[in-house]
C-alpha cells in the first residue's frame, strides 16, 4: 500500500502483479501500455472509474471494476449533516466558537414549545 506514487514508481511496483488496486490515480493509456502482461485486473477502489482508460484496458485484455456501495452510509450521513448545516446557523456558530465569540449565544438556551 502507497500513498502517492509516480507512474515510474507504480510500473516497478506492479510487475509480477496479476490484480492492482487504485484510487483516484490517473490510468491513462500511455500508461497502461507500460502494465507488464501479468496485470489482468484493476480495481478502483470506490465508486467512479472515469479516471482509468477502459478502451487502452480492454485492448490490452485487463478487466477493471469499482466498488458500486463504497461509503453509501458516509455520503448519506454527509448529505443529511449539510442539509441541516444549510438549514441553520450551526457553520457560522461553530466559526465563532472556534474564535472564543460567544456573542451569538443566549446565556440560556431555551427551546419555546
Amino acid at each position: 500500500v502507497y500513498d502517492n506514487s509516480t507512474n515510474t514508481e507504480l510500473i516497478k511496483r506492479i510487475q509480477g502483479a496479476r490484480v492492482v488496486v487504485t484510487k483516484e490515480i490517473s490510468v491513462t493509456a500511455e500508461l497502461l501500455s507500460q502494465f507488464p502482461d501479468t496485470v489482468k485486473l484493476i480495481v478502483e477502489a470506490g465508486t467512479g472509474y472515469n479516471n482509468i482508460d477502459l478502451n487502452a484496458a480492454k485492448a490490452k485484455g485487463i478487466t477493471v471494476c469499482n466498488i458500486p456501495a463504497y461509503s453509501t452510509e458516509r455520503v448519506a450521513h454527509t448529505v443529511i449533516m449539510m442539509i441541516l448545516n444549510f438549514a441553520s446557523t450551526m457553520q457560522k456558530q461553530i466559526s465563532m466558537l472556534a474564535k472564543g465569540d460567544r456573542s451569538n449565544f443566549p446565556k440560556y438556551f431555551q427551546v419555546r414549545l
